[in-house]
């Protein structure tokens, strides 16, 4: 519920914070006075419309700031995360707004920057603001679906039909995008079948270039090579060479190895070993100068095959190291032309499973929408003639697609869903918005949210001229409805009769003074005494009588 509400600088609003409890809070004041201030505050700061033209004249901008206290289980908790918005969940959630006198705006949710929409989208769940904003609260069509679905408690049917969609949305791009990847490469049948075939005799191999280069390297230094091979192994091969060298060592340490003990034994060995390597190493020296020697012709041969790889890279437009790439796209072309597989014929099953599991889903909803919204319309109904409204009728209308397909169904389902009423017998039904017109349409809501009030998830509910043009028996039906909603939520109203003000739980007077200069409405709080004066006021057109205190303390019970 709201705790309390900064205005300052909107239309005659000066500057005035307000305390607002729970229950019943009733607005009064004269006519002209600006009782709707209030109301357009709040909508303000819930992301209603807002121009310069609700700035104070004179100032450079109109700030509205509400704090709401909410119940830890409420669901606002999850769309702040959603927006990745501090909170705590022990603190109150701080909304604010600032119009500027050029009609910009800035909003705030717990001090972090947000957009309108963003403000708007938490607002809607904290407040109801009935008969004042056309694009809010009950009044709204596009709130009306999400209302009957909350109604019938189907948030886990709607997001398996919404889970659906998006499947099968995504199993029709894939179908189609190979669809037309299909009828794309069919045009080009031949030269794909060609150029797979031209790169499969390639026979290509990984970091084949780089390989070439350097055998190619090596090929046309064969003489510098070949010459230090041999000069090498000469010196090996000698008589002075290490390996004679070597030998000589180790004959000459056998013959005192009797006496040399472990040590000489050790040295002995090492020696030995040394001498293998030395004999390794003078066989990899002739085995690379025969190779050499061998493969001297190869260099034509490289460097025709280094040229058809350069050849295909550039035919390719790659490359030569992406040539590989360019095969193994080409087979999967080549595959998809010949569907060995049956990818496609596998593809369109699977779009045809994921549409029939959507419409399963969505039948479903849809079904359970209709039957609720009949329900819901009775009980609406049965509420009307309570506030009022004898002759009037409210209708929920569900319609539902018929020729379905991805351009006509929604992750929300077939249904398209609007809440329809008339104020008379022999009218015809028309959107509630434009159904009706002040105090009617005031009432109308009333009697919506009596029946919504279990399911709705907005704390605070606001009505403006809801006891219009109504009295005596009928107008203390109003209030008592009034006063039940209020057991679930806080319910504040503006409000013209005294039946409604005197079973209110808070009451707020509404004033206008002017001075040489300006003019200021003023909010105030009223205590049991100043109560029962403006409500004897209400009764008896303005001038407060014994009397009409006395009727006052009866309708307020004291």
């Amino acid at each position: 519920m709201i705790t309390s509400l900064n205005i300052n600088n909107i239309v005659l609003v000066e500057k005035t914070k307000i305390n607002i409890n729970n229950g019943l809070t009733a607005l009064t004041g004269e006519t002209g006075a600006g009782k709707t201030i209030l109301l357009d505050a709040i909508g303000l700061v819930i992301g209603g419309r807002g121009d310069s033209t609700l700035v104070r004249r004179g100032t450079e901008k109109a700030t509205i700031s509400a704090e709401f206290e909410l119940d830890t289980q409420h669901p606002v908790f999850n769309i702040l995360n959603e927006y990745d918005i501090e909170f705590q969940n022990n603190e109150p959630l701080i909304l604010k707004r600032i119009i500027t006198n050029d009609g910009k705006s800035r909003c705030y949710i717990n001090g972090q920057p947000v957009n309108v929409k963003n403000l708007r989208n938490i607002g809607e769940l904290l407040v109801d603001v009935q008969g004042q904003f056309e694009q809010h609260g009950l009044l709204s069509p596009k709130r009306h679906m999400d209302i009957l679905d909350n109604y019938c408690l189907n948030s886990m049917l709607k997001q398996k039909t919404a889970e659906a969609y998006y499947n099968w949305k995504k199993s029709q791009d894939i179908y189609q995008e190979t669809i037309n990847q299909y009828n794309k490469i069919k045009q080009d049948e031949e030269y794909i079948i060609h150029c797979l075939e031209e790169l499969k005799n390639a026979e290509l191999k990984e970091n084949e270039e780089q390989e070439l280069l350097e055998y190619k390297n090596k090929l046309k230094n064969a003489d510098k090579l070949l010459q230090s091979y041999n000069e090498s192994y000469n010196l090996l091969n000698s008589d002075q060479g290490i390996e004679s060298l070597i030998i000589k060592a180790e004959k000459q340490l056998e013959k005192i190895s009797s006496v040399g003990g472990e040590e000489l034994q050790n040295i002995i060995k090492k020696i030995d070993f040394i001498s293998t390597e030395a004999l390794e190493i003078k066989s990899l020296i002739q085995e690379e100068a025969e190779k050499l020697q061998e493969s001297a012709h190869c260099l034509q041969v490289v460097e025709d095959r280094l040229y058809m790889l350069s050849d295909l890279a550039k035919k390719h437009r790659c490359s030569v190291d992406d040539l590989i790439n360019i095969e193994y796209n080409l087979q999967i072309q080549a595959n998809l032309l010949q569907d060995n597989s049956g990818e496609i014929l596998q593809l369109k099953q699977n779009l045809e499973l994921a549409k029939n599991k959507y419409l399963e889903y969505a039948k479903e909803l849809s079904n359970i929408r209709v039957e609720n919204a009949q329900i819901l319309s009775s009980r609406v109904n049965r509420e009307l003639p309570t506030v009022a409204l004898n002759g009037a009728e409210f209708l929920i209308n569900v319609k539902t697609e018929k020729n379905i397909d991805l351009n006509t169904a929604k992750p929300s389902g077939l249904n398209t869903i609007n809440f329809m009423a008339k104020t008379n017998i022999g009218m015809d039904f028309s959107p509630i918005h434009k159904s009706a017109s002040g105090g009617e349409l005031s009432r109308m809501l009333l009697a919506i949210n009596v029946a919504l009030a279990e399911k709705n998830t907005a704390c605070t509910l606001l009505f403006d001229e809801v006891d219009s043009g109504v009295g005596g028996s009928s107008a203390h039906s109003i209030g008592m409805r009034l006063k039940n909603l209020a057991q679930t939520h806080q319910v504040i109203v503006i409000t013209h009769s005294p039946q409604v003000a005197g079973i209110a739980n808070n009451h707020f007077f509404i004033k206008k003074t002017s001075d040489e200069s300006s003019t200021y409405t003023e909010i105030k709080s009223l205590d049991k005494n100043t109560r029962i004066d403006e409500i004897a006021r209400m009764l008896s057109s303005d001038k407060i009588t014994d009397e009409s205190k006395q009727n006052a303390k009866s309708l307020m019970g004291v």
